[in-house]
């Protein structure tokens, strides 16, 4: 394919692929960035400045809820597919040993699952081993941190109702968790500022965006820097 002149249009072509819902289409955008050289990393800085991309135009939007619906089907199928020719050509797990480990979930009684796509999604790119639950009860994620030693536990909410019982969870989920330093994020387009108003939740951040919990996340874990919840 002819090679776009610069990063923006390297974004703005894998966009209009994945809208598009042309999967064979949005991997030739990613053979000819990693043909091109691009920055040493291919899939990351490209997939993931696409996502948060399309995660900003459907919030002010400028896209409907079904183009992001396709554009983040085709998205995933697409990461899966890099991912396993990853594995094949590296005979590497994609998460390798030792990377941070985190649940995400959308909140018991929500429906609206874009944000925790979305966050899940950049989190992979980055060989995360992430664990994405999109329709679980309370109870069954207290059960499932109990078994598993994850680094972080991230709720995502689509409105206000979600929020009842949430700091209870949260309690819960500490509390049960196999790591006593586990980090606990909550995010998504039901939650308004000022985000101080939810401080009564007992989370580590509360995050208003995909792209903010990421790097908070990134800051933490990867760095294993104090932090303080807000």
């Amino acid at each position: 394919m002819h090679s776009p002149a610069d990063f923006d249009t390297w974004i703005e072509t894998l966009e209009q692929r994945l809208l598009g819902g042309m999967l064979s289409d949005a991997m030739a955008v990613l053979n000819g960035f990693a043909s091109a050289g691009r920055e040493g990393e291919v899939l990351t800085p490209l997939m993931v400045t696409t996502i948060r991309r399309l995660e900003l135009r459907w919030r002010e939007n400028q896209i409907t809820t079904n183009d992001v619906a396709l554009a983040f089907a085709t998205a995933r199928h697409l990461i899966d597919l890099w991912q396993s020719a990853r594995q094949q050509g590296a005979g590497s797990h994609f998460a390798p040993e030792g990377a941070p480990r985190v649940l995400v979930s959308v909140a018991p009684g929500d429906d609206h699952t874009f944000g925790a796509q979305i966050l899940s999604d950049d989190l992979r790119l980055r060989n995360w081993s992430v664990d994405l639950r999109i329709d679980v009860e309370g109870a069954d994620l207290v059960t499932i941190v109990s078994r598993q030693p994850y680094d972080a536990v991230l709720l995502s909410v689509g409105h206000d109702a979600s929020l009842a019982g949430a700091g209870d969870l949260i309690a819960d989920l500490r509390s049960s968790s196999r790591n006593r330093g586990i980090i606990v994020l909550v995010g998504g387009s039901g939650l308004a500022q000022p985000f101080a108003q939810y401080h009564f939740l007992g989370a580590d951040l509360i995050a208003g965006t995909a792209a903010e919990g990421a790097e908070f996340l990134a800051s933490r874990l990867l760095n294993d820097l104090p932090y303080k919840r807000n």
